[in-house]
């Protein structure tokens, strides 16, 4: 779903899904959190960013490690690497099924 002047945000508050933003800027892990059962995965593009979406909707902020001098990972591959976390974590025997964003503790 592409996110059109805050209605991604408030389709998702609508049916209880929790906003996991991935940012550079982020300080936790994407695989430090505890992905509630329903999330919505935002991308932003390599050049700008988030577009129509604000901060203040974004429940997690998170990111992927980089090494060296690499400072952020195509679009597409980012969001691959996180989906499959996220897929990791339903999958497992130990998947939760709460509406909540938790840190793993």
């Amino acid at each position: 779903m592409i996110a059109e002047n805050g209605k991604m945000s408030s389709k998702c508050r609508t049916n209880n899904y929790c906003i996991a933003a991935g940012s550079t800027k982020a300080t936790q892990l994407y695989t430090d959190i505890k992905y509630p059962h329903k999330v919505a995965l935002v991308i932003g593009n390599e050049g700008q960013g988030f577009i129509n979406i604000l901060p203040e909707q974004i429940d997690i902020m998170i990111k992927i490690p980089l090494l060296n001098e690499v400072e952020s990972l195509n679009a597409s591959v980012a969001g691959a690497v996180m989906l499959y976390e996220i897929l990791r974590q339903k999958t497992a025997k130990t998947c939760h099924d709460c509406f909540e964003c938790d840190i793993i503790p």
